[in-house]
């Protein structure tokens, strides 16, 4: 046994080598619980027997996944020493949404359903980009922001500038 923090004392599993497995009578897994020396698993799984949702840690990264039941689409946190992510995938498994954070700022793409970037946003200390793109992903609009001032510049189909104008120079 083992005292609570905010009450009566709770009990203690130890975790035998190789995890430990809840399934139902019929043997489909509901819970996983695996501790290494370097690594903690913990995975819940929807009534077909995928996971539903994960958990890892380690030295380096903490990760955090949501599954849909066909094992397809998914959310995701990441965390690291240097910042994380969310990112989401669609239907087609691919990442149609991240959100990422850096000591240096942070990112936001958003990527069509073959996986393409299609507009992206990036924060940092000299100033922000953003850019939208073909269903490609080749650039059309950019736009800077320095110090000082920025620039704005429109692309055509073959990726040559047809537009730009620059403030503060």
């Amino acid at each position: 046994m083992m005292a609570s923090e905010n009450g009566p004392e709770m009990q203690v599993i130890t975790v035998p080598e190789g995890g430990l497995v809840f399934q139902t009578p019929e043997g489909r897994p509901l819970l996983v619980i695996r501790a290494d020396s370097d690594t903690t698993h913990f995975a819940l799984f929807a009534p077909n027997g995928r996971p539903a949702v994960t958990m890892n840690a380690d030295e380096k990264v903490t990760t955090i996944g949501a599954f849909h039941a066909d094992g397809v689409g998914h959310a995701g946190i990441a965390v690291d020493n240097r910042g994380g992510d969310i990112s989401v995938s669609g239907s087609e498994g691919l990442v149609a949404a991240r959100i990422g954070s850096r000591q240096s700022g942070g990112t936001i793409n958003v990527s069509n359903n073959a996986g393409k970037a299609m507009a992206y946003m990036v924060a940092g200390s000299e100033g922000g980009v953003i850019t939208v793109n073909t269903a490609s992903g080749e650039p059309v609009v950019g736009l800077l922001a320095q110090t000082p001032g920025g620039v704005a510049i429109v692309h055509d189909a073959n990726g040559e500038t047809v537009w730009e104008a620059r403030a503060g120079e």
